[in-house]
């Protein structure tokens, strides 16, 4: 028999999302060395780095810069554009001894370029994730964009900028909103123009298994992302239905655990399928067990169940706040 290893899987591709039914959400943009969504009236190109945007760019960016990727973004119903430089230097560079940066810059057509400001602690991780989406429906509207710092790490965090059409750059505040992997998903879950953030953690521990969802609100009057949880109830309605069907299919695999293995050999050995989307459930399941190895698959089994003991728990606790009660404990700490 063979030790069941959990592999590091893509939540971009995994992740529970019951937004994609929204009125207005971000769609996937191929081709970029990072996850890129933008709202459908956005146009989005990659450039070559010898397109005449570099050389403004490199005047704002590093001396030791080693690699550049360009996205254009143009507004909706318009000709004006913003050129958005992601940047990596110091080991990328080969400096023996010096550590990699990412940079980040805009630059507005027919501005002057401009080097974002980013902690300087996340500027040491990569790129995970970039979301756009515009607050007007026209011209006029400030370009939200949003990006995922720390990708290498479990939680990445997620800082966004407004750009005007006339070269303004904002900063904003995001709540320190942390994610796992650096995925996160922008969508229009009520309807009101502004793109609320989704942000996803870690629910059972173990990486490559499952996870949660929390939601931030873009609040115009003080030009922040706040927590929101009590606005979206549907959102977390059908996040508990999902979880009641991971609860329910977690028994099913153990009672029968051939019919759900994947017979194709890549990704997790045994799968499911919810609302046509696959999902690994390696992270939850215990093995039988065997003479050759009691004491390791003893220990695997434990963290098996541990893993889906924080599972239940949370399900158990969302249905309690669905239902008037107290919030989970988990967003007490939840990014």
């Amino acid at each position: 028999m063979r030790l069941i290893t959990t592999a590091i899987v893509c939540v971009t591709v995994l992740a529970w999302r019951p937004w994609a039914l929204a009125v207005q959400e971000t769609v996937e943009f191929e081709g970029a060395p990072f996850s890129v969504g933008v709202q459908r009236r956005i146009g989005v190109k990659l450039l070559p780095i010898e397109d005449q945007a570099s050389y403004a760019l490199a005047a704002v960016l590093p001396q030791d810069t080693a690699s550049v990727d360009l996205v254009e973004l143009k507004w909706p119903k318009s000709s004006q554009t913003c050129t958005l430089a992601v940047a990596r230097s110091g080991a990328a560079g080969n400096r023996q001894g010096a550590a990699a940066h990412t940079s980040l810059a805009l630059l507005v057509k027919d501005g002057e370029p401009q080097r974002l400001a980013i902690d300087p602690a996340l500027s040491e991780g990569i790129v995970g994730r970039i979301c756009v989406w515009c607050t007007r429906g026209d011209e006029q509207g400030d370009l939200m964009v949003l990006c995922s710092l720390g990708a290498s790490a479990p939680d990445a965090r997620v800082c966004a900028f407004s750009v005007s059409p006339d070269g303004s750059v904002h900063a904003i505040d995001t709540g320190n909103a942390a994610t796992l992997f650096g995925w996160f998903d922008c969508t229009d879950l009520d309807d009101d123009g502004t793109f609320e953030l989704i942000t996803a953690r870690s629910l059972d521990g173990i990486v490559g298994g499952f996870e949660y969802h929390a939601v931030r609100q873009f609040d115009v009057a003080s030009s922040k992302y706040l927590a929101a949880p009590d606005k979206f109830h549907q959102f977390f309605s059908d996040e508990l239905a999902w979880l009641e069907w991971v609860v329910e299919t977690r028994a099913a695999i153990q009672a029968d655990p051939e019919k759900y293995l994947n017979a194709s050999g890549e990704g997790q050995a045994y799968q499911a399928t919810y609302q046509g989307r696959s999902y690994g459930f390696d992270s939850v399941i215990e093995l039988p067990q065997s003479a050759a190895a009691p004491e390791t698959i003893s220990a695997y089994n434990a963290e098996r169940r541990k893993a889906f003991e924080l599972i239940r728990a949370y399900r158990d606790q969302l249905k309690v706040w669905l239902g008037g009660g107290a919030q989970p404990s988990a967003w007490k700490i939840a990014g």
